[in-house]
């Protein structure tokens, strides 16, 4: 399938650094989304995340 904006679901991770950092998360508009003509979403996907990253 040929993913188009509206298949996309995007979740960036954030690594605790240091533990006075706050655990929650951020919601912020993305303009765009740029994915490396040789990236392979389905070798990379995390077991169990599949449902999260295609509608």
């Amino acid at each position: 399938k040929n993913f188009t904006t509206s298949d996309i679901l995007v979740r960036r991770r954030k690594h605790n650094r240091a533990k006075f950092e706050r655990g929650t998360e951020k919601i912020v508009a993305i303009d765009e989304i740029i994915v490396h003509p040789k990236y392979n979403w389905r070798e990379n996907t995390e077991p169990g995340t599949e449902s999260l990253c295609c509608t």
